[in-house]
């Protein structure tokens, strides 16, 4: 192979995986009416939200106030943890009993729909059936407005809606209504508010592994535009959208930016909630994010292993929330002055705050409130004690004045009749001074998860290639007499460079070696069934089942580990192989009398140990194919070339590096030895 045309290939490699999912995406789908989606969302114009809030007094009594709850990632399992299901029953009826909320949010995931093994993976009837009777028996539609919407796990291996496996048709409060997304509206007061559920799941719903994003169509992006226009005729004052999956996974024709620009057109559209992401392990438990169009994004932790979740409320037009965990008591809400970081100025009047005569909290528990105080920054003295002046509202009169600039804070103490106590502390500004959300939080909620991904694999995959290719140019430079041998004094330096010079130059490994990574970036990976009675073929970039075809963004990652900790690897352990062959071939010294080793060298440990890195690679890739062997069959495992076929690639690889005739040595020793 032509080392400069090799070079080449990579670049092109980097590109090809994006373009050919960009033109899929293209051509299965209709841009001209996302345009018009775009143009008819823009046209709306603005109403002027703050002309409906500038003839508001934040003072001391309960006009102009609503509540919410959401939860999400409930994950009712017949096979594990069956505590998440008697809390669940327990929030259902005593929770909901003492918040009293106007409308619950149930965000997605609310069966696991995997097997006792969890690989496996399909919707199971028995787990609808709880979590339908669990409502039933909690009365809770009698009680609050109940919406839910499907989430990756609620739609395992459903082939579409129509499907007698699509439970949530049959076992949800709303999809018995609802195909997909849905307008729901209440009036608490003087005020409408308006809840759009965004329904992204795929169609068809594929089995695990390739479930992570979740896909809106154009006729889905109109559906919303339609949502969105309805609930503004109708004279609506706040609009809240919610979904399972985050806008930085949700596919949409000409990217995922589709959904944000909907949201961000209306102004009456304050927040986008959601779930999906469970804390990213716990490492960010908080996962918020204010988009430059103004409305926020705000990802809920887990039922499932955090028993998380969320109260929200409007309080004179300032939207405000706190995540909570199940039955801890009491949970405190501070609506004004609102929280500084969940600041809106494109969608609030904020400057009521400073206009406002009282503090406003609210308190939510299962016995009375005993106390409840407050007090200003650091000062260690003038605790004031609220006014209770409703169920949940409690009050402190104040003068904003004395907080005109910068960042302050309101540290509450609430005591209640059955002993429990909370301390929170809660940050507010009347100037507009801002707070910084948490930077991954942000990157992961508002940049495009994947292209983040597709540069990650193109970080993997320059790293197998580059190194090859850059000593493969050297290789043939120095053989034609255009630069020098290169000569390096560090020992450590000087091995390396050896070791993958020798690789570079043996057509019999390099042009695999390449072959392989350009495979993998274009080529198919398996044809498997993606969901029970439909075959699809998988690709880097996407995949195609039923006619449909879903971009890639898991797959990716997939990519990435592969060549990161199986390929990367290898090449390093061929490297040092070909080096011994050489030493091995080359070496004239006397023989050495191996009596004394002998048993040593020819025992079944020592061959083990000579090839234990290699063997624990091929393990890890062999380990990696049966589980497409256990989720999809004889037939996938077999058509296989990303993870069966890798297995006997690289085994025939490294037999043939421990093997290499002593010709492939003659023309190359000299360059690099």
């Amino acid at each position: 192979m032509n080392s400069i045309s090799a070079l080449l290939v990579f670049v092109i490699i980097i590109l090809s995986s994006i373009l050919i999912a960009n033109f899929a995406s293209k051509i299965f789908t209709d841009d001209e009416i996302l345009e018009k989606l775009k143009m008819e969302a823009q046209s709306l114009g603005n109403k002027g939200l703050f002309l409906k809030q500038n003839d508001m007094i934040l003072g001391n009594s309960d006009n102009h106030l609503m509540w919410f709850m959401q939860v999400s990632d409930l994950h009712i399992s017949i096979f594990e943890d069956q505590t998440r299901i008697s809390d669940f029953r327990d929030f259902a009826k005593s929770t909901i009993d003492i918040i009293k909320p106007q409308a619950v949010l149930a965000t997605g995931d609310l069966t696991d729909g995997k097997d006792k093994n969890k690989l496996s993976s399909r919707t199971y009837e028995k787990e609808w059936d709880i979590y339908w009777n669990t409502l039933m028996s909690a009365n809770v539609t009698e009680k609050t407005l109940w919406m839910d919407v499907r989430g990756n796990h609620d739609y395992f291996n459903v082939p579409h809606s129509d499907s007698s496996l699509n439970y949530f048709s049959k076992y949800s409060v709303q999809g018995r209504k609802f195909r997909r997304s849905y307008m729901q509206q209440i009036v608490v007061g003087r005020e409408k508010y308006t809840f759009i559920a965004v329904d992204a799941s795929l169609e068809p719903g594929p089995k695990r592994q390739l479930h992570f994003v979740g896909m809106l169509s154009a006729s889905d992006l109109r559906d919303l535009v339609k949502m969105n226009k309805d609930a503004r005729a109708s004279n609506s004052n706040y609009t809240i959208l919610f979904g399972h999956y985050p806008t930085s996974c949700i596919l949409s024709p000409g990217g995922e930016k589709g959904l944000r620009e909907i949201i961000g057109s209306f102004e009456e559209n304050y927040a986008y909630l959601c779930g999906h992401f469970h804390t990213q392990g716990g490492f960010i438990p908080r996962m918020y994010a204010l988009h430059k169009n103004g409305f926020l994004e705000l990802e809920l932790g887990d039922w499932k292993k955090h028993r998380l979740f969320r109260v929200a409320a409007f309080d004179h037009g300032l939207f405000s929330f706190t995540d909570v965990r199940y039955n801890e008591w009491p949970i405190i809400l501070v609506t004004n002055p609102k929280n500084a970081l969940y600041n809106m100025p494109h969608k609030e009047n904020i400057s009521i705050q400073k206009n406002s005569k009282f503090i406003r909290i609210l308190i939510f528990a299962p016995t009375k409130v005993e106390n409840c105080r407050i007090k200003f920054d650091d000062h260690l003295e003038n605790w004031v004690n609220c006014l209770q002046v409703s169920d949940v509202l409690h009050v402190v009169a104040w003068d904003p004045s004395k907080f005109k600039s910068g960042i302050h804070n309101i540290f509450i103490h609430v005591r209640t009749m059955d002993g429990n106590v909370k301390f929170i502390k809660h940050p507010f500004s009347l100037d507009g001074t801002r707070m910084n959300f948490d930077v991954l939080a942000s990157i992961i909620l508002t940049f495009d998860l994947t292209q983040i991904f597709q540069i990650i694999y193109g970080i993997a995959l320059a790293g197998c290639i580059i190194p090859l290719c850059i000593f493969r140019i050297i290789f043939e430079l120095v053989r034609c007499g255009k630069v020098q041998k290169p000569r390096i004094k560090s020992k450590i330096l000087r091995n390396f460079v050896t070791n993958f010079g020798l690789l570079s130059s043996i057509d019999r490994l390099f042009v695999p070696l390449i072959s392989y990574c350009i495979y993998i970036s274009i080529g198919p990976w398996s044809f498997i069934e993606i969901v029970d009675g439909y075959m699809g073929v998988v690709f880097l970039w996407g995949y195609f089942v039923k006619g449909h075809f879903v971009p890639g963004t898991l797959t990716y990652i997939y990519g990435a580990f592969q060549l990161t900790f199986c390929q990367f690897p290898l090449h390093f352990i061929y490297a040092y192989e070909v080096k011994k062959r050489f030493n091995l071939l080359s070496d004239n010294k006397k023989p050495v009398d191996l009596s004394h080793r002998k048993k040593f060298c020819i025992s079944m440990f020592a061959k083990f140990w000579r090839n234990f890195p290699f063997s624990l690679l091929i393990l890890i890739e062999i380990i990696l194919a049966f589980i497409v062997l256990w989720i999809h069959g004889f037939f996938a495992f077999i058509l296989s070339p990303f993870r069966t076929w890798s297995v006997v690639y690289h085994v025939m690889l490294y037999y043939f590096a421990k093997n290499i005739p002593k010709k492939h040595f003659e023309l190359i020793s000299s360059v690099w030895l």
